[in-house]
């Protein structure tokens, strides 16, 4: 009886013992993932430019709960735009424009540059098979992490972020140095119908860096004309779904010279932008532009 008793006094005991460690383990292993996740993010912002094949998300800039002073920037996390997996090519801290801060200064915005190599990584634009045009995806969802850092206070931490909505956040770094504007014009006779309509056009313009201070050089003028897809009532569709803002970028810029002054660099760039496509004849046929 006795023995009965000390066994089961040593089996209490040891029941006891394990009960208290595995607490203890929970504690810490909770105390651990408190730890890791104390960087939240607070907002997330995407970059896209204009590609062959149409705009592409090209940066992520994530901006978190607290100033970090390192990143690991040699590992590969996880990044899906709109459930399309995504290779990192460098990930660093920056200011709030996403551009790379010097080694050691501490930020609260950390930027992930993402490889554009194929048109099929999460597409900014949808189809609309009604009007036969393209239009911004009514949202856009983006998953990172994790994400190593280190805190002010020396502690290692990871911040994640899962299905967030950046598309209220996109930034278009390509489309700076354009202003949008619209034109109406009533009186306007229909070749086919004989009837007078009124018609509103769209259109995004570039002006050179040089024209700016020289109001009286002659800078050459870009007009470009859209195809199907990127008509409607947005000139952003028709500059980013073309690539047309590769006309405005620098290397192209330097190409083209104002008249008799061939020190002055530069081209006006002008989109315009129908509700279909330049070539719609209005009958449902292709034609020379007159419709």
């Amino acid at each position: 009886m006795k023995k009965a008793k000390y066994w089961w006094s040593l089996l209490a005991g040891c029941l006891g013992a394990l009960l208290v460690l595995r607490g203890w383990g929970s504690s810490q292993a909770a105390r651990a993932q408190a730890e890791s996740e104390q960087v939240q993010v607070v907002q997330a912002k995407i970059q896209a430019q204009g590609y062959e094949f149409g705009p592409a998300v090209n940066k992520i800039v994530l901006q978190l709960s607290q100033a970090v002073t390192a990143v690991d920037s040699g590992a590969q996390p996880e990044v899906t735009t709109q459930g399309k997996a995504r290779q990192v090519s460098a990930l660093y801290l920056a200011d709030e424009q996403g551009q790379a801060l010097p080694e050691g200064q501490a930020s609260q915005w950390l930027a992930l540059d993402l490889v554009v190599d194929s048109w099929d990584l999460g597409s900014l634009f949808g189809y609309n098979q009604e009007r036969l045009i393209s239009q911004w995806q009514d949202k856009y969802l983006i998953a990172v992490g994790p994400v190593q850092v280190t805190t002010q206070e020396g502690k290692s931490a990871q911040v994640r972020l899962s299905d967030y909505d950046a598309l209220p956040h996109l930034e278009l770094p390509d489309l700076a140095g354009y202003q949008f504007e619209q034109v109406h014009v009533d009186g306007v006779t229909n070749p086919l119908t004989g009837q007078e309509e009124s018609q509103t056009l769209h259109y995004g313009a570039f002006e050179p860096a040089a024209a700016k201070d020289q109001s009286q050089a002659k800078f050459p003028l870009l007009i470009w004309l859209h195809g199907q897809a990127e008509g409607g009532e947005d000139p952003r569709i028709t500059l980013l779904g073309n690539e047309v803002t590769a006309l405005s970028r620098p290397q192209v810029q330097e190409i083209f010279t104002a008249t008799d002054q061939p020190e002055l660099k530069g081209a006006y760039v002008l989109a315009v932008q129908t509700p279909t496509y330049w070539m719609d004849e209005g009958d449902g046929l292709n034609g020379p532009g007159a419709g």
